[in-house]
């Protein structure tokens, strides 16, 4: 889901709800939100915080960089 739809999916409710994310599917469990940040997920599936170093990631400096430049491959990470 992109940003925008669940932007235009949360307007339709009331701005004073809580906001509470499922663990899984099922429904087995929940937890209230408590932030959201931008992370950088790799075509391997991969998430990274964009403020580590190449070193942090396992990663080649070259590598790492090419990574960070490409806008295609960040995410929003929503967090309990």
């Amino acid at each position: 889901m992109k940003v925008s739809k669940l932007i235009k999916q949360l307007q339709k409710l009331d701005p004073n709800m809580e906001v509470v994310l499922q663990i899984d599917s099922e429904g087995n469990g929940y937890n209230t939100v408590a932030g959201v940040e931008e992370a950088i997920q790799d075509h391997n599936g991969s998430v990274y915080n964009p403020n580590w170093s190449a070193s942090d990631c396992c990663l080649e400096d070259d590598e790492w960089e090419e990574i960070k430049a490409d806008k295609k491959l960040r995410v929003a990470i929503v967090y309990p």
